[in-house]
């Protein structure tokens, strides 16, 4: 199943441009995944929404992706955040509701369509560190 129809993905990646990327992160904390020197995953926060979490499709299913969203609940809960918004893509959807992320509804965008999800974040819980680094994304 493709969960994003073609001219979606082109406008996204249209709009990936370095200047848009630097403005960009002004707005946003941008997390980063890397292993060596690869960038394997990202995630970013926008205030009270979270935006752009992937992960090399080699690399999903280890752990990554939840990682990722531990930083970013931990950036937020730091800012004084008490919930979190994100649009997710249908096949993603299992992934949040495990990490406790809960579903609000459907939404479209263009062609794409995307479930409207939020998680209240409470207590931050301790993870042994799996050995790929995260960190802020310098642009």
């Amino acid at each position: 199943m493709r969960d994003y129809p073609e001219d979606f993905l082109s406008k996204v990646e249209a709009s990936l441009t370095r200047k848009s990327l630097r403005e960009l992160a002004k707005e946003r904390v941008i997390l980063v995944a890397m292993e060596g020197d690869a960038i394997i995953g990202t995630a970013s926060l926008g205030r009270d929404q979270v935006h752009a979490v992937f992960v090399h499709p080699a690399r999903q299913g280890q752990g990554i992706g939840a990682r990722l969203m531990e930083a970013v609940e931990s950036e937020a809960r730091a800012r004084g955040e008490r919930e979190l918004i994100l649009y997710a893509s249908l096949s993603a959807v299992p992934f949040y509701e495990a990490n406790g992320w809960r579903t609000v509804r459907e939404h479209r965008d263009g062609g794409a369509r995307l479930v409207v999800m939020t998680k209240a974040l409470g207590e931050q819980r301790a993870r042994p560190d799996n050995g790929v680094g995260i960190a802020d994304a310098a642009v």
